[in-house]
């Protein structure tokens, strides 16, 4: 009887018994798993008997037959324990002593100039206090670029030169900086994950390249210009 194929007995027994007993009884006697017989039910729309389900048998607590049940519920025009208090301050006094005070700050909080390591080992200092981390962290060495070089293009990022990376705030000076755009970032670290000879020949190919399209740029300008080439 095990498997998945369900045969035309199978079913028909299905919706004989199912409505009426306790589904792990079903599986028993069907002798299939209860997941399998109530997926079974489910796909053939069986339900179980409105009899059934006030039967003690289904296992459902009823409080017909429980007085406690009956004490416990809400009688019409009865109300609610929590009428009337805001959150539970109002009846748990203990409380108080552990909620959060208007301008109290998290233990987590940090004043301005804080500094700590990122997540990366990049060191970051609190420049804003507005609950944004994004905002209100900035990593060091871009702070040093900002206030001894100058602002920081759109589109660019500041970046350690090779073998320059620190964590120590005294070691974080401009000439250890440089400014890249995130296409020459994107395409420094592409091939700095190969050999330093391979490296330095796909950096020069790419410098090679780019003089290449310059003067190309160069020699094709005045041509797109002249009154033949739009004529």
């Amino acid at each position: 009887m095990n498997g998945s194929t369900w045969s035309t007995e199978e079913i028909a027994l299905l919706r004989e018994i199912f409505p009426h007993l306790h589904s792990e009884d079903v599986a028993i006697l069907m002798g299939r798993s209860t997941s399998a017989i109530r997926n079974a039910a489910q796909q053939a729309g069986l339900r179980k008997t409105t009899e059934y389900l006030k039967s003690n048998t289904c296992g459902r607590a009823h409080s017909i037959n429980n007085p406690a049940m009956l004490a416990a519920q809400f009688k019409p025009g009865q109300p609610s324990w929590s009428k009337g208090t805001k959150g539970r301050v109002g009846i748990h006094e203990a409380c108080r002593a552990n909620h959060f005070k208007p301008g109290q700050k998290p233990p987590q909080w940090r004043p301005l100039g804080s500094e700590r390591l990122a997540k990366d080992g990049v060191l970051v200092r609190k420049v804003a206090d507005t609950g944004i981390k994004s905002a209100d962290w900035q990593t060091v060495h871009s702070l040093v670029w900002i206030e001894q070089v100058g602002p920081i293009p759109a589109g660019s990022i500041v970046v350690f030169k090779a073998g320059k990376k620190t964590s120590v705030a005294s070691e974080i000076k401009p000439e250890n900086l440089e400014c890249l755009s995130r296409a020459e970032l994107m395409h420094r670290n592409s091939y700095q994950r190969y050999p330093p000879e391979i490296a330095k020949a796909i950096q020069l190919r790419g410098a090679l390249n780019r003089q290449i399209n310059k003067h190309t740029k160069a020699i094709n300008e005045p041509h797109q210009h002249s009154p033949s080439a739009s004529s």
